[in-house]
């Protein structure tokens, strides 16, 4: 009951994620014990492209270049990001978690614009704005850092980048919890 179909481990077993191999754990009469999960997701590196332009800005001597108002307006999607939010919002409890840049304060209403021409108004009521993620609940975090209090969420932190998850491995690791 609970134990992990990759590696065999049943030490905890009520998580839905085994913890020493971070695969889905089956179980609980051979289902997921539940079908909803809230998931939380991150904005900046994980749906945009924030450090590709934050990298050709810096490039001209800006110290902070999230801080010129306009800057999170036209972010570039991320590989995969629309589609695979999409499928996330239409099977889970899925939200936008983002932090805001205390640079700019324009970050707050450029934020939303984004979310609302590249995901859809609905979002937007979903969407939470706070530097501290660990104040946050859900059964998983997908974020690019673990700079403002990734790894303390409640719930299990999915690391998102090139050497960790991308949007492809992001829908396969939640198709498999059903």
């Amino acid at each position: 009951m609970g134990k992990c179909a990759q590696c065999g481990d049943e030490s905890i077993e009520t998580e839905p994620i085994c913890k020493p191999c971070k695969k889905p754990r089956v179980g609980f009469n051979g289902k997921n014990e539940r079908s909803k999960y809230t998931i939380a997701v991150d904005m900046d590196g994980v749906l945009c492209d924030f450090h590709k332009k934050y990298l050709a800005l810096k490039s001209l001597d800006l110290e902070f270049p999230q801080s010129l108002q306009g800057f999170f307006l036209d972010l570039e999607p991320m590989p995969g990001a629309i589609e695979g939010f999409k499928y996330l919002w239409n099977r889970f409890d899925t939200y936008v978690l983002t932090r805001p840049s205390v640079w700019n304060v324009h970050c707050y209403t450029e934020k939303a614009i984004w979310v609302r021409e590249h995901l859809g108004f609905e979002v937007l009521h979903k969407m939470v704005l706070n530097p501290q993620k660990q104040r946050n609940k859900g059964d998983f975090l997908i974020d690019d850092t673990e700079d403002s209090g990734q790894t303390e969420f409640d719930g299990t932190f999915l690391k998102f980048g090139p050497d960790d998850h991308d949007w492809s491995t992001i829908q396969d690791f939640f198709k498999r919890l059903g």
